[in-house]
């Protein structure tokens, strides 16, 4: 039974692309909940099927093979509603009319009457389920960074993987005399962690080139702009990717320091 154990974990494998790709977990999270949806019509699919084998099972399992058993009966009938079936094998029995009206009845109710009213569903509630996907999706992002978020913060000797917790070991003296200078003297509780700045602004420019290209190649794929300036973007994306990058060093460096100014003006009345 472990075996079966590899669907929900290759399943749970699409949340790390999801979380990339707002689009992508948007998607699959509909795809689930529409799933979901189908709870109440699966009920009635599975009492249905079960009257159905029961009756045939009742009138032919001393007459026809695919029938002797209930198994065999709700597993012809499976198989009848994918369209594999063949209305011969009740040519050998008395009561023959009375298995082709049930088959019949049958069809008609799974295929006809609950396929299309499954679909009709789907149709009818997607723009609400995907409404409903797109703020489970950012739900789960919020949880997945609370997950993973430091509550108590690394030394710089490990803030990073080696050999890039090198560059912040090289600020281990000043950041803990930083820390112990604004304890002691300035009676701070919190400050500015000196090995975590340092530490993010290696992150950011190790994974620049990375990021870069998959901010333009978004913008080019999903971005609403019309086929004629996407294809104008392709012909300039050296230049566009040039941009893309100074602007993500602009947000990496100078937007923290800006929105601190900022918020040290506003608490002290100078803004």
């Amino acid at each position: 039974f472990l075996v079966f154990a590899t669907i929900p974990l290759c399943v749970g494998l699409l949340r790390y692309p999801a979380a990339f790709d707002a689009h992508f977990g948007t998607q699959v999270l509909t795809i689930f909940l529409i799933i979901q949806s189908y709870f109440h019509f699966l009920i009635i699919y599975i009492v249905s099927g079960v009257g159905f084998g029961v009756v045939l099972y009742g009138i032919f399992r001393t007459e026809i093979y695919e029938f002797d058993t209930p198994a065999r009966s709700l597993q012809t009938l499976f198989n009848a509603i994918l369209k594999n079936y063949d209305t011969s094998v009740f040519d050998s029995s008395p009561n023959y009319a009375i298995g082709i009206a049930t088959a019949i009845v049958f069809l008609l109710w799974s295929v006809f009457v609950l396929f299309n009213a499954l679909i009709a569903h789907a149709s009818s509630n997607y723009q609400k389920l995907s409404a409903q996907a797109d703020q489970l999706n950012v739900l789960i992002k919020c949880k997945m960074i609370q997950q993973f978020s430091t509550v108590y913060e690394k030394s710089p000797l490990c803030m990073l993987p080696p050999p890039l917790n090198l560059v912040s070991s090289s600020v281990y003296a000043f950041h803990v005399y930083y820390a112990w200078r604004a304890k002691l003297y300035s009676k701070r509780m919190y400050c500015i962690s000196l090995g975590g700045v340092v530490s993010d602004y290696t992150l950011g420019l190790t994974l620049l080139p990375l990021t870069t290209l998959y901010e333009y190649i978004t913008r080019i794929l999903y971005a609403d702009i019309g086929e004629a300036n996407k294809f104008f973007l392709i012909l300039l994306a050296p230049f566009g990717v040039i941009y893309c990058m100074l602007c993500l060093l602009y947000k990496l460096f100078a937007a923290p320091f800006t929105v601190l100014i900022v918020k040290s003006r506003i608490s002290d009345g100078r803004l």
